[in-house]
């Protein structure tokens, strides 16, 4: 199906990102600038197991199906059911952005009239820069004769009782700034040593006009252990690690006045969010997946060769040397810098 721009609307959109949460919130400028362009059309989204709440409140998303992309999970009765939730609708176009044998078969399930199979472009542009992967996405519109109208801006909604939620764990402190630390990244290339985030918040926790708070998941529980055994002053920190939803998460990020994180999905809450970020970036290249907000610091070492390689590992050994290269000092006097709202994103060189 080609959708000429004179069109009233395609009718139904399904889109399917499984994740994590920024591989999710990347893709929704893509799926806004279809909505701007076509007001009627029925957006629905698949995504991962336990990921629906990334997209929940969104005003462009009608439908949010959640995937259990494990394989043990892939029986055919399962594989039916979810067939039969899909096929309840006559779906115009496929939107598949994340290309596996597994998006493949959804699109074989489903009887869409026009398939789109989203494909990386990691070529440097123009700018000598790679496309960030939100104007990556965007590219795929043209498959529709859709113009990417929409900013570069991610969607995330934060609704009351999530508010609610964190303004009981955090109580109400209007005279004390809030400091989010997330030390935890799924892949171990992108994590800074949880030790030197513990240096930081001990050296930040002096200050009696900050509150502290740090965040992780299950999936994080041993850098989270590191972390705590490395704290010398745990008592003045806030432990919300696995203790909140996806969207509590999101009110407990809307409310810092500056985020500490490597590039990972909390990373991307933020951005969506428009909160001050320090990010701490090695071989995730911040022109690919970096925060587009305007107060965003990126502290990257680019004196390595290998720097920004985009692995998921790291060849030079266990610890990546590009992270180990960035100084408890410079990440402490970001975070002090970011407490004051920089006008303007900033790539620092540690």
């Amino acid at each position: 199906m080609t959708v000429p721009s004179s069109s009233p609307s395609p009718l139904s959109v399904l889109i399917v990102r499984f994740g994590g949460i920024g591989d999710i919130l990347l893709s929704t400028p893509m799926a806004r600038s279809l909505y701007e362009a076509f007001p009627s059309v029925a957006i629905d989204y698949v995504v991962g197991r336990g990921l629906r709440q990334t997209l929940e409140g969104l005003p462009y998303v009608r439908s949010i199906f959640e995937f259990d992309k494990r394989w043990s999970k892939m029986s055919p009765p399962y594989l039916m059911d979810f067939r039969d939730q899909l096929c309840k609708v006559d779906y115009d176009c496929y939107f598949n952005l994340q290309p596996s044998i597994k998006t493949r078969l959804i699109g074989a399930l489903i009887s869409a009239r026009k398939q789109v199979v989203f494909a990386k472009d990691r070529a440097k542009q123009e700018n000598g820069h790679v496309r960030h992967a939100i104007h990556d996405f965007l590219k795929e519109l043209r498959h529709v004769d859709v113009a990417p109208t929409a900013s570069a801006q991610m969607d995330f909604v934060v609704p009351d009782d999530a508010r609610s939620s964190v303004d009981r764990i955090l109580g109400y402190r209007p005279d004390r700034k809030l400091v989010i630390v997330n030390p935890c990244a799924t892949r171990p290339i992108n994590r800074w040593p949880a030790r030197r985030f513990a240096e930081v918040c001990d050296a930040l926790s002096v200050d009696p006009s900050l509150d502290i708070a740090y965040v992780g998941s299950k999936r994080g529980r041993y850098v989270l252990a590191d972390f705590r055994r490395s704290l010398k002053h745990a008592d003045r920190l806030i432990d919300t690690s696995n203790k909140l939803t996806i969207k509590e998460l999101g009110a407990l990020i809307a409310r810092a006045d500056v985020m500490l994180t490597g590039d990972t999905g909390p990373m991307h809450i933020a951005s969506a969010l428009n909160r001050p970020i320090v990010c701490l970036s090695g071989a995730a290249d911040p022109d690919r997946t970096g925060p587009l907000n305007p107060d965003a610091v990126v502290l990257i070492d680019r004196s390595l060769g290998c720097v920004s390689c985009q692995r998921k590992t790291c060849y030079r050994g266990f610890r990546p040397v590009c992270m180990s290269n960035l100084s408890v000092e410079r990440v402490e006097r970001a975070v002090k810098d970011a407490l004051g709202a920089p006008e303007q994103i900033q790539v620092m060189v540690s």
